[in-house]
């Protein structure tokens, strides 16, 4: 066990249950979190040493995933403030190391701000922590660290993103959305009353040069071979009449939502569904073929662990959908969605097989060109728990190893109720932007990255204010904020 007093007002009970211990290569591991008074424990699965995550909340992206150092699991209690100034300040100085052998050459500024960073630091870790001075230490250590961090960050994005523009002025990175990846049955009316309204259509048109609405499973799929392809094509023509690329799929969401009744009576039949995937699919593709380039098989695996499936019995089927797409599309591009690309879903469920045995399974099948791994922020289940970009950046970094293209699909909520609530409106829509800006331009540093979308276009009274416009129809910031960026740094098509 490993257990952290704290002070009573750093962090609500609700945000420490989210806490969570990660062992070999920050994979998070099930996690037991109890609360008793100023201290917090924490028993997880497996012994031996290893770091804890615990949300925090930051002045610019609302709330981020603090880490420890590596420590060691034992009964005496650690002091959590200066172990996470400890775990932040480490990685800040590892990539900044790393950064300068790749050229980053930070500024005066910042170079002053570091050591003043590890002088501090000095004083506060030879400390009596018994001392109450030693927490008061440690908790001015981190309010110092979250501004360092972001001015580390846009330092080398600027930077970077300059030295590639020698090059090219314009990324080839196509920036497209999704009409509704939260409510995967919604018609494809939002999309079009949102391009009825001239400001909005303006907007998109800057900002977009690919659109996915594709109609899921259950709303094709009536009854066993009885299709109704009249939606799919609704939604084809409207793209082309638009002026846009289609993105297609994800063919087979595996969110229960997105499965038609018939099909989720039979989930535990293992032959007859995957027999009815399989069909579905060959269909589709033989139906569309020449309809798109980028085509997306899969998505939702990971975080929709009631769906049914085994972990070894999902993959198999996934391989075997990625090889019948690849079959009937050769020069397309053939994608399969990694939701929770950092692993998030092993806080809750107890994965029988490790997070790289599942991505060595995938990029084995020759067909697959490339993972599109879904990004959505938050805090509940089935989304990635908010890290700072710099973090998820060298995340996203490991998939790099299976020699794949990879894209990113992206969401950001702009409310944080349930953690923010004494924050304003505006301030909130602010966190949306500061995060959505920093992920776009982490992406495109990174050559690997073949293209971004946003997983979300608007909100509805049924889902988390992840979209770009909100219930009202009213545009956020952060649409403009993306059209912005495209114009600026992106090709056009």
């Amino acid at each position: 066990m490993l257990s952290f007093r704290f002070p009573s007002e750093f962090a609500s009970k609700a945000v420490f249950e989210h806490a969570f211990y990660a062992s070999w290569g920050r994979l998070p591991r099930l996690t037991d979190v109890e609360i008793r008074d100023d201290l917090l424990v924490l028993r997880p699965e497996t012994k031996g040493t290893g770091t804890v995550h615990i949300p925090v909340s930051h002045p610019k992206y609302g709330i981020l995933l603090q880490s420890t150092e590596t420590l060691l699991q034992r009964e005496k209690p650690y002091l959590l403030l200066k172990e996470l100034g400890r775990g932040q300040l480490g990685r800040m100085l590892r990539l900044l190391y790393e950064w300068k052998l790749l050229g980053f050459i930070p500024s005066e500024a910042l170079g002053r701000e570091v050591r003043d960073l590890i002088h501090t630091f000095g004083i506060m870790a030879t400390s009596d922590e018994t001392d109450p001075r030693t927490e008061r230490m440690a908790a001015e250590l981190l309010d110092l660290l979250a501004p360092m961090g972001t001015h580390l960050t846009d330092q080398y994005f600027d930077q970077m993103i300059a030295v590639r523009r020698k090059k090219t002025a314009r990324f080839p990175v196509p920036l497209g959305v999704f009409e509704n990846r939260v409510s995967p049955a919604a018609p494809l009316s939002l999309l079009e009353s949102s391009w009825n309204n001239e400001q909005i259509r303006t907007v998109f048109d800057e900002a977009f040069s690919l659109v996915a609405a594709t109609p899921s499973w259950k709303e094709v799929e009536l009854a066993p071979g009885k299709y109704d392809w009249e939606p799919v094509e609704r939604y084809f023509q409207f793209v082309r009449r638009i002026g846009k690329k289609p993105l297609v799929g994800p063919i087979l969401s595996f969110d229960p939502a997105s499965l038609p009744s018939w099909v989720r009576m039979k989930i535990d039949d293992r032959e007859a569904f995957e027999n009815a995937a399989i069909r579905y699919t060959i269909e589709f593709v033989k139906r569309f073929r020449d309809r798109g380039s980028y085509w997306i098989v899969s998505s939702d695996f990971f975080s929709c662990p009631d769906c049914g499936f085994s972990i070894g019995r999902g993959v198999a089927l996934i391989c075997d959908l990625i090889r019948e797409v690849k079959h009937f599309v050769p020069d397309g591009t053939v994608l399969v969605g990694i939701d929770q690309p950092c692993g998030d879903y092993y806080r809750t469920n107890d994965c029988p097989l490790p997070f790289i045995a599942i991505a060595e399974s995938l990029a084995s099948v020759r067909a697959l060109d490339a993972f599109l791994l879904d990004i959505k922020i938050g805090m509940d289940p089935r989304s990635t728990l908010p890290r700072d970009p710099m973090l998820l950046g060298r995340l996203i970094d490991l998939w790099n190893i299976w020699g794949k293209e990879l894209y990113v699909s992206l969401s950001v909520p702009s409310h944080w109720d349930d953690f923010q609530q004494n924050r304003s409106d505006d301030w909130q829509m602010q966190v949306q932007l500061e995060w959505t800006v920093r992920m776009i331009l982490m992406c495109l540093t990174k050559r690997n990255i073949h293209g971004i979308f946003w997983n979300h276009l608007a909100d509805t009274t049924a889902t988390k204010p992840t979209g770009l416009i909100d219930a009202d129809g009213r545009m956020k910031p952060t649409f403009r904020k993306i059209a912005a960026l495209r114009q600026s740094l992106l090709e056009s098509s």
